[in-house]
């Protein structure tokens, strides 16, 4: 079964994605601050991670950005999924690595879309998000 990665701050919308991404079929690894997250991405390897950027510990952006030089062509594809929408934080998780910067609040339907071509179709780290 294909993990996905949810690493967020709030439980309530970690519940939430667990809930979805699970009943949508893959495996749920799921964290609730940057430095967990980063443990169980690495450990866990999943196919996909969902980041939140203002967490406790390290942000999302210090996850992805690990993730990325860590686990090098292995690594997930990253969504970061935040509050922060202003075009400089856009920017700022390019910069980090991010695949995919989507912003709070999205509708649960469209970040699975996201996630079932990200796995059915393997779009890589290095090819465009997901349409």
């Amino acid at each position: 079964m294909t993990k996905v990665a949810v690493v967020e701050d709030d439980s309530e919308i970690r519940r939430l994605l667990e809930f979805a991404i699970e009943h949508a079929g893959f495996e749920v690894i799921s964290a609730g601050d940057g430095k967990r997250g980063l443990d169980i991405i690495l450990r866990e390897r999943p196919k996909v991670a969902i980041l939140d950027v203002m967490m406790p510990g390290l942000s999302g952006f210090e996850v992805c950005r690990a993730v990325k030089q860590l686990m090098g062509p292995r690594a997930p594809y990253v969504i970061i999924l935040t509050a922060k929408g202003q075009a400089t934080d856009v920017a700022a998780g390019r910069a980090h690595g991010a695949d995919l910067y989507l912003i709070k609040p999205i509708d649960v339907d469209k970040l699975l879309n996201y996630v079932k071509k990200v796995v059915e179709e393997g779009v890589s780290a290095q090819e465009e998000a997901p349409e």
